[in-house]
């Protein structure tokens, strides 16, 4: 099973419970951060939850995964650091715009590459919680706002995520990271993009053994003991 799939199996098995009457942890959202790429995985019906909001499109399935592929740690590193330019990363990290194109270079010629000082480990940082901003901003909904003969009203293109009660990271980055909050933050909404349907005010958890994706494999096998292993690989952060 590919890791995004069995990552993908193990949200649905936290979020539905273990099947012998127990209940789960309901819609979640997890978010996985690589060295190649950013997965985003929801467990979440997502339909418009405020009045005046109505859906566009076809219904977004349930249960869906994104999985970006210019959004990484590693060998994506630079690409990532395309999408936001060098100057944001910099301003972010407090670094200067050189340091941080050597960092990234750094790290995208070398997918075993560790933070070596403080300042490094910054930036390691700042990449994590940008991965997981630009990953999370293409998978959530968003709002257009119409006019029509009764006023204003607005149209809803994707999963309304804003009401999420939990978001779940998972990857290197964050099992390492000095700061899991920070890097997470990049689920919740910002002032440059308010049309998004980001989640507002999660309860933040760390896979903090990095089993998710092998739990994975036997979620639907052995549904009570992966559940079960699920939860205690959780820890709030």
């Amino acid at each position: 099973m590919p890791a995004p799939a069995a990552v993908l199996s193990a949200a649905e098995r936290l979020a539905a419970g273990p099947g012998n009457g127990r209940r789960g942890w309901g819609e979640l959202l997890l978010v996985d951060v690589g060295g190649a790429t950013t997965d985003v995985h929801s467990i979440a019906e997502g339909r418009p939850t405020k009045p005046q909001v109505f859906s566009a499109g076809l219904p977004e399935p349930k249960v869906k995964r994104s999985v970006e592929g210019d959004l990484g740690m590693r060998v994506s590193a630079l690409a990532l650091l395309e999408q936001f330019t060098p100057a944001v990363v910099a301003a972010l990290a407090n670094l200067s715009e050189e340091k941080v194109i050597a960092g990234v270079r750094a790290r995208a010629g070398n997918p075993d590459y560790l933070p070596t000082d403080g300042e490094d480990q910054r930036l390691e940082t700042v990449l994590g919680y940008l991965a997981v901003k630009g990953a999370t901003e293409r998978h959530v909904g968003k709002l257009e706002r119409v006019y029509s003969t009764q006023g204003v009203c607005y149209l809803q293109e994707g999963k309304d995520l804003t009401a999420l009660p939990t978001v779940i990271g998972t990857g290197g980055v964050l099992v390492h990271a000095p700061s899991v909050r920070r890097i997470l933050a990049g689920v919740l909404p910002t002032p440059d993009h308010p049309e998004l349907l980001k989640p507002q005010a999660p309860r933040f958890y760390l896979d903090q053994y990095y089993l998710f994706s092998t739990l994975g494999l036997i979620a639907k096998k052995y549904p009570e003991i992966s559940f079960c292993l699920l939860e205690k690989a959780l820890k709030p952060v």
